[in-house]
């Protein structure tokens, strides 16, 4: 499984296949305050 690390918060494990905008919200819990 891989392993996203963000730096200031804690590393976790993200299904694989998952796009990388979700994970970073989603399961690192992390606003990355993008606008489309």
């Amino acid at each position: 499984m891989p392993k996203l690390t963000v730096e200031g918060f804690p590393a976790v494990d993200v299904e694989h296949g998952k796009r990388l905008v979700l994970a970073i919200e989603e399961d690192a819990h992390v606003d990355i305050l993008h606008a489309c």
